[in-house]
């Protein structure tokens, strides 16, 4: 494996961990209460690292649904391990 495709790879980590942490917090706290700055702190980046990835809140939002819609429409192997949960907590897991 190249550089590139480790910087590539370590790249879409970091864009899953923020993407990651974003979900926690919207589901915790509620999209307007969540900043840039809270999804920062989780991931422990700083905002403008979380700017370089998304150019903003409803980006990063944006950026889940697709991932949820994805989910929903695409791999069956991952809709099935949903089906076992009870229809909020599913609708949670996809976003």
């Amino acid at each position: 494996m190249g550089i590139k495709e480790r910087q590539e790879r370590d790249r879409e980590a970091v864009r899953q961990a923020i993407l990651d942490a974003a979900r926690d917090l919207f589901v915790g706290h509620g999209f307007e209460q969540v900043s840039i700055r809270k999804i920062a702190e989780r991931v422990e980046y700083s905002p403008a690292a979380i700017y370089g990835y998304f150019p903003s809140k409803d980006d990063i939002f944006f950026a889940l649904a697709e991932d949820g819609f994805r989910l929903m429409t695409g791999d069956p192997a991952a809709l099935e391990s949903l089906a076992a949960l009870p229809p909020l907590e599913r609708v949670r897991e996809l976003f």
